[in-house]
């Protein structure tokens, strides 16, 4: 059966724009659209699901974690967002007032880098003083959200206080952020490797490491924050970077060689014995205790699954084609077929809030709810909606390539670091009638090893 390419807009009418909203998500890009709404939008009901017991999605830090990786038994693991994916000790990699919300001030005492906690408050004080808090179900777990047709609205059904609950809204917006299902490269013989494997979302104590050898596989942030972390308490750590733009922007060797830590630069690796790593270049680590995959994320919506999504969904006669086709393909690297990065192209009642990757957060999705808040009320004239698939993909495509990348397929595409962030803003800025980037804060980045020394300073004496 063909299917059509051609799209629903949104109707101006107020009878078709949305007047009950759930937002999914409690962390902060859930909080801060959910203010937007309240602000912008012309809503009987905005009403915010998250699924533990406090706010503050990656911010609100517990000691339990999802334990050690079994890869002969799993990849991805579905109740990964039920444990917080930080680390006690983490502190924010941006100067707290480059993420400042626009009309909320940031604490006068915080400190440049602060802790989890401390983000943590200044989003719960947030929500609290945004009319946000009392609108949040906590504990709430999102099972499935589906479409429709009939009656052009949505079933969200969640597990609350032991049963199911079945609530029907208008418009839905997804911010379950996107550091919960860790991602773990396929690597040659780590189903065997005998010690601890575990992800850097499963991180939590020094002490487990103290005189171990350990292997650090990743050359992100959290991977070259690990590796400050344990220098002084593991025999030896050995850092496989694929990439070294992070290490050399962060200072990292010039914090190992004042300290003298034990901590080696290795290429990425080429496969694992029971005890032993060996690399591309033909180097080994003998008598490996620990190796920790600070390799990043895939994006997972599990209560977008089974679908239908849309009323193009209902064409499908696979159940979990639609969602496979948003996540691009079904590797989760990449999410699309989405308008302004916001709106689900077949259904534009279905939005995200916060999935590209190296953005300043927290302004970000306060450009990206006032979006979804403004189209929604039907107070954004001047917002043009596709027509055809084939234009939001030519669409995708294009950002894509200012990102460096080959096309919306390439996990480079979500990552909008710089220019593609700030012109997708001024975008927003022209079409919406809205406030316009505070760029003078910024400043800091266009010098990121002094940036990066000035942490190392503060945060671990060096």
């Amino acid at each position: 059966m063909a299917v059509d390419t051609d799209l629903p807009s949104l109707s101006s009418s107020p009878a078709h724009l949305p007047k009950r909203v759930a937002v999914i998500g409690g962390g902060p890009a859930g909080l801060i659209a959910a203010r937007e709404l309240l602000t912008h939008g012309r809503f009987e009901q905005v009403t915010v699901y998250e699924r533990r017991s406090d706010l503050g999605g990656i911010w609100n830090v517990t000691l339990e974690n999802g334990g050690d990786l079994d890869l002969k038994a799993e990849r991805k693991r579905p109740d990964a967002s039920a444990t917080s994916s930080a680390y006690p000790q983490l502190h924010t990699n941006t100067p707290f007032n480059t993420i400042e919300l626009r009309d909320f001030p940031i604490p006068t005492d915080a400190d440049i880098f602060p802790t989890a906690a401390v983000v943590q408050g200044y989003l719960r004080d947030f929500a609290q003083s945004r009319g946000v808090y009392e609108r949040i179900r906590f504990s709430a777990v999102v099972q499935s959200v589906t479409w429709n047709t009939h009656t052009q609205d949505w079933t969200l059904v969640s597990n609350e206080n032991g049963g199911q609950v079945a609530s029907r809204y208008d418009g839905v917006v997804v911010a379950n952020g996107h550091y919960s299902l860790p991602y773990i490269p396929p690597i040659s013989g780590a189903e065997s490797f005998k010690g601890r494997l575990l992800h850097s979302r499963d991180f939590r104590f020094v002490e487990e490491f103290v005189g171990k050898n350990v292997v650090v596989v990743g050359s992100g942030s959290s991977a070259l924050d690990l590796t400050r972390i344990l220098a002084a308490h593991a025999k030896h750590i050995a850092v496989s970077i694929r990439d070294s733009r992070h290490w050399d922007s962060e200072n990292v060797a010039d914090l190992v060689a004042c300290k003298a830590y034990p901590v080696t630069r290795h290429v990425p690796v080429k496969r694992f014995t029971e005890q032993d790593a060996e690399f591309e270049d033909g180097e080994w680590v003998r008598n490996v205790d620990v190796v920790i995959f600070a390799t990043g994320y895939l994006y997972d919506f599990p209560f977008l699954r089974r679908g239908p999504l849309s009323d193009h969904g209902t064409q499908l006669s696979d159940p979990d084609q639609e969602y496979r086709d948003l996540i691009g393909g079904g590797d989760g690297e990449v999410v699309v077929n989405l308008w302004k990065k916001a709106f689900y192209a077949w259904n534009p009642t279905l939005a995200f809030v916060g999935l590209p990757l190296y953005i300043n957060s927290f302004p970000f999705f306060e450009f990206q709810g006032t979006l979804i808040a403004k189209a929604w009320s039907g107070a954004a004239p001047s917002l043009a909606w596709p027509t055809s698939l084939e234009e939001v993909q030519a669409a995708e495509d294009e950002e894509a390539k200012k990102t460096g990348a080959v096309d919306r397929f390439d996990g480079k595409s979500m990552v909008w670091s710089g220019k593609p962030q700030f012109e997708y803003q001024d975008e927003l800025t022209r079409t919406l009638g809205i406030w316009e980037t505070r760029r003078e804060r910024l400043k800091v980045y266009e010098d990121p090893g002094a940036l990066w020394a000035l942490r190392n300073r503060l945060i671990f004496g060096a």
